[in-house]
């Protein structure tokens, strides 16, 4: 979808009704600029991850469909939708140029990433309306597509390269999708590696990599 300006937050995606830009009409990539630091793996990574997660570029590929016609043969099919998807990746490339183009600091990526987790990945459902079985299954389908969205996302930002990747928020991504924890730690009597101490010392952990809103 194109990125349109905002005047409250200009981290912020706003979704329009059709995510096509009317700027390009073309069916490939534009040539990014040296410094854009978004190559053509992470652009079609991302139009790929909307087609799956964002209501309103799934419903543009479903109506994208009806301008297939009837008869088209398996080639014809695949052409047309190639063209199609070459579309909408033109216009999330012009997105990610307006939007969130690298600066001197390459905070481009980290904004990118913290408004993608925010719209399709938050850590939590906010489903908490009702406490029949329908809400606890909707809220358990919804808490497995966040996680997904995040582990995909993390997938995502590891195909940036250099310092344009940004590798502390993956890295807390990462540790917010896998939300691991240690029930005990056992350290064996005369262990020579405590150093002499007389009984084993108290070991403190740090706080987890994933995030405050996480238990240690």
């Amino acid at each position: 979808p194109a990125a349109a300006a905002s005047s409250s937050s200009s981290s912020s995606i706003l979704w329009v009704k059709d995510p096509i830009n009317p700027k390009r009409s073309g069916s490939s990539l534009l040539k990014l600029p040296q410094k854009s630091g978004y190559n053509p793996s992470f652009v079609s990574y991302l139009t790929r991850f909307l087609l799956n997660f964002d209501p309103v570029s799934q419903q543009w590929w479903i109506r994208g469909a009806k301008s297939i016609p009837a008869k088209a043969s398996l080639q014809e099919v695949f052409d047309i939708r190639q063209t199609q998807f070459g579309e909408l990746a033109a216009s999330v490339q012009i997105g990610l140029l307006s939007e969130f183009s690298s600066n001197n600091d390459n905070n481009g990526p980290s904004l990118l990433l913290e408004d993608l987790i925010q719209r399709f990945g938050p850590a939590s459902s906010t489903n908490n309306n009702n406490n029949d079985e329908n809400d606890d299954n909707t809220a358990a389908f919804q808490s497995r597509e966040y996680k997904e969205a995040r582990r995909q996302l993390a997938l995502l930002f590891g195909l940036l390269e250099g310092n344009f990747q940004p590798t502390k928020d993956i890295t807390k991504l990462l540790a917010s999708v896998d939300n691991g924890s240690m029930g005990s730690v056992r350290l064996e009597e005369n262990n020579n590696n405590l150093g002499g101490f007389a009984s084993p010392p108290l070991i403190e952990f740090p706080p987890p990599p994933a995030g405050p809103e996480y238990k240690r």
